[in-house]
């Protein structure tokens, strides 16, 4: 069953990508989405795998979450480059990440990667070191619902 979800979701992302119908295309398409999944599944990248129904149901209110942050910090950065009040802060951070699983670890530190203006260098003992353009906007609050959205997505809350 697992299996079958993820070579839907592949099919579905690689029909958002290419935009094409054309039956050569869509044949391919979907050989090359059941190559990946055969890959994946001679890796072992599927077994013991969180990503049930519940997962997917859950995964689009953090990548909402996400997309409304990377706009938001887009906006902060380019005001600040472009502002000569707005004075550019650099500087590391230390983001507590207490997801219990590798995955949601990654997902965090990848998710404030994708963020402008913020590079995840280190994750150590649960804490993510990030290096920040602007160190002063970092909002403990937003780290904290960010943490718990991924944790409630990976469903450990």
């Amino acid at each position: 069953m697992a299996n079958l979800i993820f070579i839907s979701i592949l099919a579905i992302f690689w029909l958002l990508l290419s935009n094409h119908i054309s039956p050569l295309l869509l044949s391919l398409g979907t050989l090359s989405c059941i190559i990946t999944a055969v890959i994946a599944v001679k890796m072992g990248l599927l077994e013991n795998n969180p990503h049930n129904a519940k997962f997917y149901g859950r995964l689009p209110r953090y990548l909402l979450f996400l997309a409304k942050e990377i706009i938001l910090a887009n906006i902060a950065v380019a005001k600040s480059i472009l502002s000569s009040k707005d004075k550019i802060d650099p500087g590391f951070i230390k983001v507590n990440c207490e997801q219990k699983s590798d995955l949601g670890q990654l997902t965090h530190a990848n998710s404030i990667t994708l963020t402008p203006g913020t590079i995840s260098c280190d994750i150590e003992d649960n804490i993510i070191t990030v290096h920040a353009l602007l160190k002063n906007n970092v909002d403990e609050e937003k780290s904290q619902y960010q943490t718990n959205l991924i944790q409630k997505v990976e469903g450990t809350k």
